[in-house]
């Protein structure tokens, strides 16, 4: 099993590739991106081509799933420097950090 990630923006999508195997004579690979809602096989021909239109497929998706809504919730300071922190260390938004965190994404 192959796992990598590619980055856009602050946004971080991890991916993983099956081992190959045969399937109805031809050469198959599994592909996984969780953040791109793919779980599917592919022939393995195909997958160099997947790979490098993965950041077009997550900037359409994004482009398709605007976040049209915002939730205020009241920190202290000295929480909000904590979750700052800890966003950072994940190399996400401090937006992206509590959504993920709540969603159970990360």
């Amino acid at each position: 099993m192959i796992k990598n990630s590619f980055t856009i923006g602050s946004r971080k999508y991890e991916y993983q590739l099956g081992d190959p195997f045969i399937e109805n004579n031809e050469k198959i690979m599994h592909f996984s991106c969780p953040k791109l809602d793919i779980n599917q096989d592919f022939l393995v021909e195909d997958i160099p081509e997947l790979i490098l239109d993965l950041p077009n497929i997550a900037h359409n998706l994004k482009e398709h799933q605007k976040q049209d809504s915002f939730l205020r919730v009241r920190i202290k300071t000295s929480e909000k420097d904590i979750i700052e922190k800890k966003a950072m260390k994940e190399g996400k938004t401090t937006s992206a950090y509590i959504r993920d965190l709540a969603l159970g994404l990360s």
